[in-house]
């Protein structure tokens, strides 16, 4: 199955040790939310949240809590190549995860890809 690399903006706050990946930028009539999808990956509660444009239906990235933690664990535990790659992984797991939504829960947010 091949897939296309996404273009992921990283940038990193030392003093806060949180890592915010912008997959894109919000359009200016966005209506941003934030949801936490840290435990869908076996993450703790809170540490991975995804930034949803809820009016256009976009995800616009992720907000990474205790980064070197998170940086760990996917390169030996889940043996990650790259942080680019695992943010890629969990873009598509999310979006897989929407467009599967039952109806009931589909309608609050679809992300489009």
């Amino acid at each position: 199955m091949e897939t296309n690399e996404m273009t992921v903006s990283l940038q990193y706050e030392d003093h806060t040790d949180v890592m915010y990946a912008d997959l894109c930028s919000p359009a200016e009539d966005a209506d941003i939310v934030v949801i936490d999808i840290g435990s869908s990956f076996g993450f703790p509660m809170g540490q991975i949240l995804a930034r949803f444009d809820k009016r256009n239906r976009v995800l616009t990235g992720f907000t990474i809590q205790e980064f070197g933690s998170f940086k760990r664990r996917i390169l030996r535990k889940y043996r990650m190549t790259s942080v680019n790659k695992a943010i890629q992984f969990l873009a598509d797991g999310v979006r897989t995860g929407l467009q599967t939504a039952s109806p009931s829960h589909a309608g609050a947010c679809v992300v489009a890809r």
